[in-house]
């Protein structure tokens, strides 16, 4: 019988395909599976992959542990997952050894403060504020690939230390259309209005350089996907300084931006996806 905070096999083991499928389409690839009494070992994006490594995980070979418990004793967890990756790089086994962190994953949202303890043993945690950030990165470069021809070419370069861009630019007749989707992926620091700005001023700049020299205006719609909390006015504040960017060269679309934090009502996302895919 199923007691309160226990999970099920079977959902246990959902969690863990899926989860798994989402760390394949971000372009991990898979070192080893369910052996050494790791879940899961694997080497993040290779160059060549359109993906860049979250930005909130280990820079290098990393060990998995996949959770779906509800009252999971996060630092019990770490402390072990901590171990098993110590030990396994002290026995200097060749097929595995080289583990730089690990990443704990789990399917509730846990306290701040269990992170940043976790941290300082090398394993980060996704919760449901993380999961929720990078689901949307795989949904929103997939449907910002499809137009009405062929696929548009999509890239992510890095904006800021926890910040990545992802954007599309597609030639209209007389004018470049662009979608840009900004990723502020640390779950720990609030996004405050001034951070906004600044990423926006960063945003502009590379957006300047890529358009120079093209022919016509380019029409840009930006959303910024944040991982934690965003402070009050952040959307006014957004509109405001997209306005103040546009300019003979890149004009903002600025009624049609806006922020979304996967801290707080996480859920709502799904209600926004048919505008999110810029359709």
């Amino acid at each position: 019988m199923r007691r309160d905070g226990e999970t099920p096999p079977r959902l246990g083991e959902t969690f863990r395909k899926r989860t798994l499928e989402l760390l394949v389409r971000l372009g991990y690839f898979e070192r080893l599976s369910r052996k050494h009494g790791l879940d899961w070992v694997a080497d993040p994006p290779r160059r060549e992959f359109q993906f860049r490594r979250p930005l909130f995980s280990p820079k290098g070979r990393t060990a998995f542990e996949f959770t779906a418990e509800q009252q999971v004793n996060v630092e019990n967890k770490v402390s072990l997952l901590s171990k098993k990756i110590q030990d396994i790089n002290e026995a200097n086994n060749r097929s595995i050894s080289g583990i730089v962190g690990g990443v704990l994953v789990i399917d509730t949202k846990i306290l701040d403060l269990k992170i940043s303890g976790a941290l300082k043993k090398g394993v980060y945690c996704w919760d449901l504020r993380t999961l929720g950030l990078l689901c949307s990165k795989v949904f929103l470069v997939e449907a910002l690939s499809q137009t009405e021809t062929e696929p548009a070419r999509i890239w992510e370069e890095k904006l800021d230390r926890w910040t990545t861009l992802i954007a599309r630019l597609c030639p209209m007749y007389g004018y470049l259309d662009g979608r840009v989707v900004l990723l502020y992926q640390n779950p720990l620091d609030h996004l405050e209005v001034p951070s906004v700005a600044s990423k926006l001023d960063n945003l502009h700049r590379i957006m300047v350089q890529k358009v120079s020299g093209l022919s016509g205006r380019t029409i840009l719609k930006v959303y910024l996907h944040s991982a934690s909390e965003i402070a009050e006015g952040g959307e006014r504040a957004l509109r405001s300084k997209l306005q103040v960017l546009s300019n003979n060269q890149i004009k903002y679309e600025v009624e049609g931006c806006r922020l979304v934090s996967h801290s707080m009502a996480s859920w709502a996302t799904q209600l926004d996806y048919s505008s999110i895919a810029f359709r």
